[in-house]
């Protein structure tokens, strides 16, 4: 099942995560590594009714994994905003109206007692529109950053490997967006009756897993993927700093002049920090 290699994955990654921010003390690392934590166990909480017969715990699984992942979702909130618009007010009237919506959601599917309604059911739509904007905002974050670092790469001020992680980051939000909206696609057709049902879930199943690819490229890269002849860039990205907005990230440096060395304990790393 997708959801439990998901799962599994996902639970790898915030371990390398955790184990990072641990010796980092830095916001970013942590933040992500609870994500990636919360989104595994509800992935796999979300498994377990097709795996082994809960029986009349069905009901509690499919509401706990749903409560698990909405937290998950609000620390990659907090870590969108701790790593690109940590200085814009904006952001964080932005984080909170995402959790309202988010939490209104799920918590009028819990009180009519269906996690997956008939359509149209509009607070089903809310629920899923409120873990989706998380995945749009961090894929429009990190792209803006990824062509930022690619201009630095281009004049020699930045490392391939930190531009590589911005890439990735941005396809793995890219592609849980659309892993999201199957969840809509799939809800429309309710009855099972269209003939691309078993085509919706494939889709959904590739989605997931074009992630989890992701997801392991970012944090356990076989040595002929990982960037070669890396130059550490001359910014400091130690802590906070590595995204902490995108105008550090569309920063030029004039020739000659001094710059802060840079800082291999945060993610994105230097490949010397990977596995």
């Amino acid at each position: 099942m997708s959801e439990l290699l998901a799962g599994r994955f996902y639970l790898f990654a915030a371990l390398r995560l955790l184990r990072l921010a641990r010796r980092t003390r830095e916001a970013p690392e942590l933040l992500l590594g609870f994500y990636f934590a919360l989104s595994g166990a509800a992935y796999v909480a979300w498994a377990l009714p097709v795996l082994i017969d809960t029986g009349s715990f069905a009901w509690d699984a499919s509401v706990g994994a749903a409560l698990i992942y909405d937290v998950s979702v609000v620390s990659f909130l907090l870590f969108i905003r701790a790593a690109f618009r940590s200085e814009d007010a904006w952001s964080g009237w932005v984080v909170s109206g995402c959790v309202v919506v988010l939490f209104a959601g799920v918590a009028k599917l819990i009180l009519d007692g269906n996690m997956e309604p008939p359509p149209p059911n509009p607070w089903f739509y809310l629920h899923v529109l409120g873990y989706t904007f998380p995945c749009a905002w961090v894929c429009w974050e990190a792209s803006l950053c990824y062509v930022a670092a690619n201009r630095r790469l281009r004049l020699g001020l930045s490392d391939p490997a930190v531009a590589n992680r911005y890439g990735l980051l941005a396809l793995f939000g890219g592609f849980q967006i659309l892993a999201c909206l199957m969840d809509i696609v799939i809800n429309v057709d309710y009855e099972g009756n269209l003939s691309g049902s078993a085509w919706m879930f494939a889709l959904g199943s590739a989605f997931e897993i074009a992630s989890i690819t992701l997801v392991w490229l970012a944090f356990f890269p076989p040595a002929s993927y990982r960037p070669v002849d890396c130059v550490l860039d001359p910014c400091h990205w130690g802590g906070v700093a590595w995204v902490k907005s995108r105008r550090i990230c569309s920063t030029s440096l004039p020739t000659g002049s001094s710059a802060t060395p840079v800082s291999t304990d945060s993610w994105p790393a230097a490949p010397s920090d990977w596995p």
